[in-house]
């Protein structure tokens, strides 16, 4: 995580704790001095990419504060999810599902597919 980054993540945090409920993009901007609100988007997006924070797109005030060991967690799962993604393609398609643990990887991994298409 960048300064950058880590002072909008603080920033978020700090004004849940103040107000109960999320900044918008444009409080953020303001309050950090930071010129537009795509920068914003820009700095939210890589701190939901790793995943420090939760967003409902096409809802305002949507952003979430994800718990540390959640972070950990989505991204360990990014990690493999990205290793059997990449086997996979490797051997055009031809692993087969030995477990439930695959199959469920699978649909997390079309999930996030989805939701990185939805951006």
């Amino acid at each position: 995580m960048t300064k950058k980054q880590k002072a909008v993540l603080d920033y978020i945090k700090k004004y849940i704790a103040e107000k109960g409920l999320p900044p918008t993009f444009q409080d953020i901007a303001v309050d950090l001095g930071i010129k537009t609100k795509s920068i914003v988007h820009y700095r939210v997006k890589a701190l939901i990419k790793l995943g420090h924070l939760k967003m409902i797109k096409h809802t305002a005030r949507s952003l979430e504060v994800v718990r540390k060991d959640d972070a950990l967690e989505i991204k360990r799962l990014r990690e493999a999810l990205d290793d059997i993604l990449e086997t996979e393609k490797m051997m055009n398609g031809t692993i087969q599902a030995e477990s439930d643990v695959y199959d469920k990887c699978l649909a997390i991994a079309a999930a996030i597919r989805k939701d990185q298409a939805d951006e």
